[in-house]
């Protein structure tokens, strides 16, 4: 409405296919700090539920969080509770403010995969242990802890696939250092290190069809990974 200033307002959902779902909100005010703002935080409900969502600063949980003036280099730990093993996806619900412009990316960063990904893109899908988890995932504004402004192309230069039961992997501009893969619980099935080449081929990495995580470094440090069935 004409005369009405939309906040700068964030929502983001955790959910999976079963319908568990979280949802919490960062706001950016003036007025605001990261300490505890009455009238302004939420924090987390500790009782029992299924999933639970919510961001962190200091000491504190939040389902809605308060924060100073937007800054594009604010990071903002998220931290989730998960009772269930399996896969789930964060994305945006809804956005305000200065989150609809163009020129404001949204990333969540997964520490575990080495994954920034852009939410504006898409939600962005994970797997889990059940339990409670406050060191995996940040919520930022710019990529540039990929320490390499060519990150896409990057990403787009690795290449996995299977082919009766083996894994097959080309790197088009950096040369494959290591290799190391996943079943979708997070357990190590497979490790190959100095691989010193830009194709990579390995067999009898499982016993049975399986979604796998392809984690691939390259000799620049850059870290590709890949869902794959194998």
């Amino acid at each position: 409405m004409d005369g009405i200033e939309e906040k700068d307002r964030l929502w983001l959902n955790l959910m999976n296919a079963d319908g568990m779902f979280g949802q919490q909100l960062i706001g950016y005010f003036d007025e605001t700090t990261l300490g505890f703002d009455w009238a302004y935080d939420g924090r987390v409900n500790q009782s029992n539920n299924y999933v639970s969502f919510y961001s962190i600063a200091g000491n504190e949980k939040y389902k809605i969080q308060a924060r100073p003036s937007f800054d594009p280099s604010d990071i903002v730990p998220l931290g989730y509770f998960s009772a269930v093993t399996g896969e789930f996806t964060i994305g945006i619900d809804k956005k305000e403010g200065i989150f609809n412009l163009e020129e404001t990316p949204i990333y969540v960063e997964d520490k575990e995969m080495n994954i920034i990904h852009n939410l504006k893109e898409s939600p962005y899908t994970f797997t889990t242990n059940y339990g409670r988890f406050e060191n995996r995932f940040v919520l930022r504004y710019t990529d540039a802890a990929l320490g390499n402004p060519d990150f896409e192309t990057l990403d787009s230069s690795v290449s996995v696939a299977s082919n009766h039961g083996e894994l097959l992997i080309k790197s088009h501009i950096e040369n494959i250092e290591d290799v190391i893969v996943y079943d979708i619980l997070g357990r190590q099935l497979f490790e190959s290190k100095n691989i010193a080449n830009n194709n990579f081929t390995a067999s009898n990495i499982s016993n049975s069809k399986q979604t796998l995580i392809v984690k691939i470094k390259l000799a620049n440090g850059f870290t590709v990974s890949r869902k794959i069935i194998l």
